[in-house]
């Protein structure tokens, strides 16, 4: 737990503890997923601006 953060109650303790150990399979997918985004969907692309690449990457993530 972040010692930034005190928890003043046991009910913020508990929602602290499980926020911080919630998100820990998000990273798995974030790894892979963008693994496959970058070798598998969006090889080989070539985009003019950050606006293209968006579109681009949007339409990706709808493919998957």
């Amino acid at each position: 737990m972040s010692a930034l953060v005190k928890p003043q109650t046991p009910t913020q303790t508990q929602l602290l503890q499980s926020r911080a150990t919630g998100h820990a399979h998000l990273n798995l997918w974030d790894e892979g997923g963008w693994n496959h985004l970058k070798h598998v969907e969006m090889r080989n692309l070539v985009c003019r601006d950050l606006d293209e690449l968006h579109e681009q990457f949007r339409l990706a993530v709808g493919r998957t």
